[in-house]
């Protein structure tokens, strides 16, 4: 292993010991008997190092080790306190050392040949976890082995091996609390691992450099780990940890006799103990009243009198919820019927639960449990009841329960205490702060019912929900559930038996539907009437009709075939009359067209392909207007297909519907399919019509913008510049309209921010000539005027243009298109840099609501959306709900994106700041550095000072003052 200078950052397990009194000793057997006893020190230590693969950085008293994992440091360390207390009885000569272990990123360098030689070391170590790891070490009584709380975490996620022979005394994980440590800002938690009867197993003391923060709520002492015995549970052996919340950990144990499973669940937090109690009494209440019920979890023990507090309950096989679903294959691998069945058998125990007056307030896929019954099936149970409440106290002395060493009662019986529960499955009067009914339960089982329907455990339950549900009784149950108002709310038990009549609610609306059909036609031809003026139906069956006529009198073919093309052009000008760029408001009759002509087209014109063709270019072409690129795609791919076998590959009809198909497939995020049909039909153009034809203009905008989003910017740059010049050239106002706003796209992608506002202000200039002030080119210019302005931090004049392009565009295609999601998102930006947080929150939202109605969830515009909603509440501190927001995000542009894009880099620097806020330090570095390396490269302006920013807080919470101080120049250039 060779590392340059440069090297980056390396994330590694980092170990110093110290031989503790090193001098004195030495003063006392003189030099002769230390320097035999330092040499089998060395040996010793380095066979120790061979054995768990350790690497020597430095030696001086001890050594500075590096290991990959942080259970190899632990097991060295253990082994290396034996061997030299072996070593020490030997030489009859008492020897003690002192370990700290710390994870953190090191830079590694390789010294040269020529300094190694002049005794330097070979390998130089350099970054914060050095001086952390030296503090941990000096802070170690002898015989100790301190951790930081990441090296303690991932320490303990395997049992430790212990050398044979050197097995006596149980092996203990013990918190030490939080110390302060000179230079570092923020307080650091302290952790020991040890065997009784060697390690002190005690806090240690203070120094001048280090002393102890006293924190009231943190219960320290014992800790779990793998391959230990239950501190009062006799042959109780821990596996491994199964889950953990703000209260503590969730271990499995296994009895060491018996092969029994149980959960414990520990609290290492005095505040949080309250919950633990709070459930105990709740499912103690529950099984008085109730009897053992199966689909209740069971707490069979507790310890609340002292450490190690815990709650002991019945282990299910098969894990939580979502635990079952992923180990089933994801949720489409399990049957509907049974993912229904789930949710009707949890909607029976919250039933039971509100019979007696108990509120579970935190229905969610954790926190049901799944048995598997002998005959396969799934078998759902309720478990935390943590934030329960009770609705009616005086049912705890009814049935002669005391709560446990619950001193304040109320707060078991007061609706606004416990927790909110998790805001997924918050119901809307939770979040407006009013208190907890069973009506909240109801919602919160509604959202279940939904997920578990379309197949997505993370989607929320927004406008527009009603499209992702196909069966209409199943939509009808989940909108019982999830009715805004709490009153109007379907009962639970009443869902239950809902659910479980699931397939005769079927049957009995297939005999309504089959009884009402003569009405149901009627109220369909009245529809269609009133959205289309009338006469429209009429004209489509006559022409239906005619051009099928057509198919079967060959002997009048020539003259037929003229009134088909009347009929293909009649048809083009209808569809083209719905599209929101030739005539406003008509979103939903276009939808209703174009779904109507989809059916009945390939069959209806299957004798007259180049007609079919044609309709599907233009269907497909409108669908993509409308926001409906998936719509779009698989009709332009058909119209490609038939005019490349009916006319040639070099037919300009097949270039033209090329480009439309380029554009889809952009839009739908299929950006190399995008490409290959664009360069084609830009094949098709040039051989035809020349290089400096307005046709080939249209085919390098489309390509332009596919290989911006592709971070191809050079190339997005030149293609962009070419349709502009060729529409100058031609004197097209239109459409250079159109390539000034695209050319403004990529320069402003590539931070050249003065040129992208002037290619925008001459687009809109253009675009007011041509159209006036209400038409969709107009608001994209404003849209795009306002987010450069917002770049340059010229907010005034940045709101104005954003706030008029959101209007003009919701009055042009309502609320759920996909410029009124970019427009919202625009507007979020600007507000957010103004400090209006909540704003700048529900307009992201609702862009993000937007664009996965029209994009679905993978989308680069609905990915962008998250990035920016997690970018809001992380500035807000609400890194809890931002966090899986900006992971969701990062993880579909790494799988999407090219490398080194700026939605990537903005995607890590949000992140990066969540993990941070959270104390996630090591995980959070480089993702902050890295997102800013990339923003200040490509994107710039607000995006990477807002990144800058986020690197500048990191070195200064991390005591890191010479990288903050960097970074803050950075700024100040």
């Amino acid at each position: 292993m060779s590392e340059s200078p440069s090297a980056s950052p390396q994330l590694r397990t980092l170990l110093i010991s110290d031989l503790v009194d090193s001098t004195a000793m030495l003063e006392r057997i003189g030099d002769q008997r230390a320097a035999e006893l330092f040499a089998r020190h060395d040996r010793m230590a380095r066979d120790l190092m061979r054995a768990h693969g350790a690497r020597e950085i430095d030696r001086t008293d001890g050594f500075l080790l590096l290991f990959e994992r942080p259970i190899s440091a632990v097991e060295y360390a253990l082994a290396y306190h034996d061997h030299l207390d072996s070593l020490g009885r030997e030489m009859r000569v008492p020897l003690q050392a002192r370990v700290g272990i710390h994870v953190g990123e090191v830079i590694l360098r390789t010294n040269d040949a020529a300094d190694i030689a002049r005794g330097a070391k070979p390998v130089e170590a350099e970054g914060l976890a050095k001086p952390m790891v030296a503090r941990m070490m000096s802070l170690a009584l002898p015989r100790q082995t301190l951790l930081t709380r990441t090296a303690f975490d991932l320490a303990r996620r395997a049992e430790i091996r212990i050398e044979e022979g050197n097995a006596e005394g149980r092996l203990q994980w013990l918190a030490h609390g939080r110390y302060q440590l000179k230079g570092v800002t923020d307080p650091v938690e302290v952790y020991e691992v040890g065997r009784e009867g060697v390690a002190p197993l005690a806090a240690p003391g203070e120094t001048d450099k280090i002393r102890r923060v006293v924190d009231p709520d943190t219960i320290t002492g014992w800790r779990p780990a793998p391959g230990i015995e239950m501190p009062l549970r006799p042959n109780w052996i821990l596996q491994k940890k199964v889950g953990m919340g703000g209260f503590g950990d969730v271990w499995l144990a296994e009895h060491r006799k018996t092969g029994d499973m149980r959960v414990f669940k520990f609290c290492y937090d005095a505040h949080r103990l309250t919950g633990l109690k709070r459930e105990v009494t709740l499912v103690r209440l529950l099984k008085e009243e109730l009897g053992d019920r199966r689909d209740i979890a069971r707490i069979l023990d507790w310890n609340f009198d002292e450490q190690p507090y815990f709650l002991e309950a019945e282990y299910s096989s098969a894990g939580s919820l979502d635990a079952w679903l992923d180990h089933a294959g994801g949720i489409s691998s399990v049957p509907l019927e049974t993912r229904v069945e789930v949710v009707a058998q949890v909607a029976e125990a919250l039933a039971a639960a509100h019979s007696v007056g108990v509120l579970h307030k935190d229905v969610k896929p954790g926190n049901i449990l799944i048995a598997v019954d002998p005959d396969g099936r799934p078998r759902a149970q309720l478990a935390d009841f943590g934030i329960g409440l009770l609705t009616d106290r005086e049912r705890l002395d009814r049935a002669g329960i005391t709560a446990v060493s619950f001193t304040e009662m109320e707060g078991l019986t007061d609706l606004s205490t416990a927790g909110a529960g998790t805001r997924l499955y918050l119901a809307p009067e939770l979040l407006e702060g009013k208190p907890a009914t069973v009506h909240a339960d109801a919602y919160a089982l509604g959202v279940l019912l939904y997920q578990l329907v379309i197949g997505d455990l993370t989607r929320a339950v927004s406008p527009g929900w009603e499209r992702d549900v196909e069966d209409p009784i199943l939509r009808q149950d989940i909108a019982s559930a999830v009715e805004g108002h709490p009153e109007r709310r379907i009962e639970v038990r009443h869902l239950a038996e809902c659910l479980r009549r699931l397939e005769e609610r079927r049957a009995e609306r297939v005999r309504r539907l089959a009884e009402e059909t003569r009405a149901i036609r009627a109220r369909r031809r009245r529809r269609w009437a009133a959205l289309v003026g009338g006469g429209l139906v009429l004209v489509l069956l006559a022409t239906g009709i005619q051009l099928r006529r057509v198919a079967l009198e060959g002997q009048r073919a020539n003259r037929e075939a003229e009134k088909a093309r009347q009929v293909s052009r009649f048809l083009v000008d209808l569809f083209r009359l719905a599209d929101p760029s030739e005539a406003r408001g008509n979103s939903v009759t276009a939808r209703e067209i174009l779904d109507q002509g989809a059916r009945r087209i390939p069959e209806e014109l299957a004798e007259q392909p180049v007609v079919q063709a044609d309709l599907m270019t233009t269907m497909g072409q409108v669908y993509n207007g409308l926001g409906l690129p998936r719509s779009a795609v698989p009709i332009l791919e058909q119209a490609a297909a038939i005019r490349r076998r009916e006319l040639g590959e070099d037919a300009p009809e097949l270039a033209a519907t090329l480009v439309l198909l380029g554009d889809a497939r952009l839009q739908a995020g299929a950006y190399d399919s995008a490409i290959a049909v664009l360069e084609a039909s830009r094949a098709i153009r040039e051989s035809r019509f020349g290089p400096r034809d307005t046709t080939v203009g249209e085919v390098l905008l489309v390509l332009a913008e596919t290989q911006r989003r592709m971070a191809r910017y050079e190339d997005a740059l030149s293609s962009a510049q070419q349709a502009v010049d060729i529409y100058r050239a031609a004197g097209v106002r239109e459409a250079l309209a159109s390539g000034l706003s695209r050319l403004g796209n990529v320069l402003f992608t590539i931070q050249r921010f003065s040129e992208a506002e002037t290619s925008f202000r001459e687009a809109l200039a253009l675009a007011r000539s041509l159209y006036g002030e209400e038409h969709r080119l107009v608001s994209q210019m404003m849209n795009n005027l306002g987010v450069t302005l917002t770049a340059q931090g010229r907010f005034a004049e940045a709101a104005v243009f954003a706030g008029d392009a959101l209007r003009i565009n919701r009055t042009l295609n309502g609320n759920q298109h996909w410029e009124v999601g970019a427009s919202a998102w625009a507007l979020a930006l600007l507000l957010l840099q103004q400090g209006d947080h909540a704003g700048a929150e529900r307009l992201s939202r609702e862009s993000l609501q937007i664009f996965e109605a029209v994009y679905g969830p993978d989308n680069q515009f609905t990915l962008g959306a998250l990035a920016n909603l997690a970018w809001v509440l992380t500035d807000q501190g609400r890194c809890e709900e931002a966090e899986p927001l900006a992971r969701r995000a990062l993880e579909g542009f790494l799988a999407s994106a090219a490398p080194g894009h700026w939605s990537v880099a903005q995607a890590q620097s949000v992140l990066g700041e969540c993990l941070m806020m959270r104390g996630r330090l090591a995980e959070a570095e480089p993702m902050l550095v890295e997102g800013y390396e990339t923003l200040r490269t490509t994107q710039g302006g607000l995006w990477a000072r807002a990144a800058l920013e986020r690197v500048i807080r990191y070195y200064e919470r991390t005591g890191n003052r010479e990288r903050a101080e960097s970074f803050r120049q950075r700024r100040a250039g």
